[in-house]
């Protein structure tokens, strides 16, 4: 194991404060050795430490039992790895784990939590209890009042350095490397490197508007993959300037004599990536970098296959995605760009028809999220979801927590309202895209996004429902300002962000996948709701594939139908299933 992977396993003395670990006697001491611990072994801990009482020791067990099961194959002999268990349970909810409410998964984590300290592994509290030292005590309630933002993402921190018996001038880019090591390693409940980020920027802030706060900067640097994709200054100048004159060609002037059909900026932006991202795979094989200074040196049949060999590899896919849009764009130059003749071009031709589904259906990783909303309730649950996030927000006063919940509201009800593409609902303008008419409770809301920012050129012309109304009239008198600059009234995005940009692709996802795997128990993506949506008309009317067309905005309704077909042969083997199970119940009276 690394450093960073490695479990860190310690005594507990009688005397320290480690209450809830129980009367270990000698059981701490077998298991602080350099042997990390297994899952049997903590098992053996609790077992033998004294001071739990049956019910306790019953419930620590079954905790322990729950996570080795979760983990994986090798059970209760597999060794007990802190990093790898938080990752597992950031995505588990009650409704994964078969318990009925968020309580009964706080009450198992905090089981393992208390288990994994009997066997003396160091784990650190998902809550600090003890008090502040009085120099920190003074700057975080002065910290609340004047950024009080900034005080939910430094809490843990300031505890830390506080236990620590670190005062507020001590504190320097080792002590936060420090903490960022015992985060990484020794917690359960957090998304380490999301909690180190947020407090980094909180810092900042707080630097900013508490004149004693400390000057030291943190010096935090997220943990990032080694690249794959090289830069574009690492190439030949002339390589970006043909890759760029290939792209926008036919994009400037739409009366030129030019018979490409111009590329839109996001899709221009892709195939400048995967030509990048080409030549990094090729440079990589071993052909010298200063070589690839024209796409001619890059688009060769033999370069060709082995970067769509590579990628592949990358991705595990034959067919389709990345797969398949390399193989595209690489046959695209070698045809409109570099002129090549029918037989130079055939072995391009073979890579793309290899690399394309043999149809054009709804993905597999789709088709497995799909697959949970068979069930109409959980269907129903899911278009709830934006009031149930409105409830939880207004239990809350009006603070970056709550802003993000009715954020993520508002952003859900218009996917559903729509059935638009994420990237065009995060990114809405509201000078521009939404449109208001009439006033109080006659107000009607409408998004209007021109067929140019929209991914095949469709136009969308939406109606917002009244409840959708009413979550955009909270958000942008209440809550939007909270992720507006300093002052509000400086952005036009609908959901802005301090730095003046909108709220991004990353964020939106990974916000909501939080929240439907905490109140659904299911994996869910932006992009699922078109589908979402798609079913639902269906299930109500199963001959309304034109509505669905309309709806998601195909082009074809070909396409609408091969994408929906694939979900009829299960629908097919349930309404079978029904009449023979009705058929055996009607012969046996």
């Amino acid at each position: 194991m690394t450093e960073q992977q490695s479990v860190r396993v310690i005594t507990f003395d009688r005397e320290s404060d480690n209450s809830d670990a129980g009367d270990l006697g000698s059981v701490g001491a077998l298991y602080a050795s350099s042997i990390a611990p297994t899952f049997q072994s903590v098992l053996a801990a609790v077992t033998a430490a004294a001071g739990l009482t049956s019910k306790v020791r019953s419930n620590l067990c079954s905790a322990v039992h729950r996570t080795a099961a979760l983990m994986g194959g090798k059970g209760l002999t597999a060794t007990i790895d802190i990093p790898a268990i938080a990752k597992r349970l950031e995505t588990m909810t009650a409704a994964k784990l078969g318990m009925k409410t968020k309580e009964a998964l706080a009450a198992y984590k905090s089981n393992l939590r208390r288990a994994l300290k009997v066997a003396g592994v160091t784990i650190m509290p998902g809550r600090s209890r003890d008090k502040l030292s009085a120099n920190w005590q003074s700057l975080a309630d002065r910290l609340q009042t004047e950024c009080p933002f900034a005080w939910p993402a430094l809490s843990r921190f300031v505890h830390y350095a506080s236990e620590q018996g670190w005062e507020h001038n001590a504190i320097d880019c080792m002590a936060f490397k420090r903490f960022a090591l015992d985060l990484r390693t020794t917690c359960l409940t957090s998304k380490a490197e999301k909690t180190l980020r947020n407090t980094a920027r909180a810092w900042v802030a707080a630097q900013s508007s508490v004149p004693d706060w400390p000057k030291a900067k943190l010096g935090y640097q997220p943990k990032r993959r080694a690249a794959k994709t090289r830069p574009w200054t690492d190439f030949p100048a002339a390589l970006l300037a043909e890759a760029l004159e290939f792209v926008q060609a036919g994009s400037n002037n739409w009366l030129s004599d030019d018979d490409r059909f111009p590329i839109k900026e996001a899709t221009q932006s892709n195939y400048l990536w995967a030509v990048r991202r080409a030549a990094s795979i090729i440079v990589s094989s071993g052909t010298p970098i200063d070589q690839l200074d024209c796409l001619a040196k890059l688009v060769t049949p033999a370069n060709a296959k082995i970067v769509v060999t590579k990628v592949y590899e990358d991705t595990g896919r034959k067919v389709g995605g990345m797969t398949q849009m390399i193989a595209w764009i690489m046959y695209r130059i070698a045809d409109v760009h570099l002129r090549c003749t029918e037989p130079e071009l055939k072995p391009f031709r073979g890579l793309v028809q290899k690399t394309r589904p043999q149809e054009r259906r709804m993905g597999d990783r789709t088709l497995d999220r799909v697959r949970p909303f068979t069930d109409s309730d959980l269907l129903a649950q899911f278009f709830r979801m934006p009031d149930k996030l409105m409830v939880e927000a207004s239990k809350r006063p009006v603070d970056i927590r709550s802003a993000k919940l009715v954020r993520l509201a508002l952003y859900l009800a218009i996917l559903q309202d729509t059935a638009a593409r994420s990237k065009n609902v995060f990114s809405l303008n509201m000078k521009t895209q939404i449109m208001v008419d009439g006033q109080g409770k006659a107000q009607h809301l409408f998004v209007c996004i021109a067929g140019v920012n929209v991914k095949n050129g469709t136009e969308i012309r939406a109606a917002l429902s009244k409840s959708t109304g009413k979550i955009y009239r909270a958000y942008v008198d209440t809550y939007r300002c909270v992720h507006d600059v300093p002052g509000g009234g400086a952005s036009d995005w609908l959901f802005p962000r301090t730095n003046e940009s909108h709220w991004t692709s990353t964020q939106a996802c990974a916000d909501l996948k939080d929240a439907a795997a905490r109140l659904l128990g299911v994996d869910v993506t932006p992009h699922l709701t078109r589908s979402l949506v798609g079913k639902v008309i269906l299930n109500a009317r199963p001959d309304a594939y034109p509505d669905v067309q309309h709806m998601l905005g195909h082009k074809s309704l070909a396409t609408t139908i091969t994408h929906y077909t694939h979900l009829d042969p299960e629908k097919s083997r349930r309404i079978y299933h029904e009449i023979l199970a009705d058929m055996k119940v009607r012969r046996v009276r």
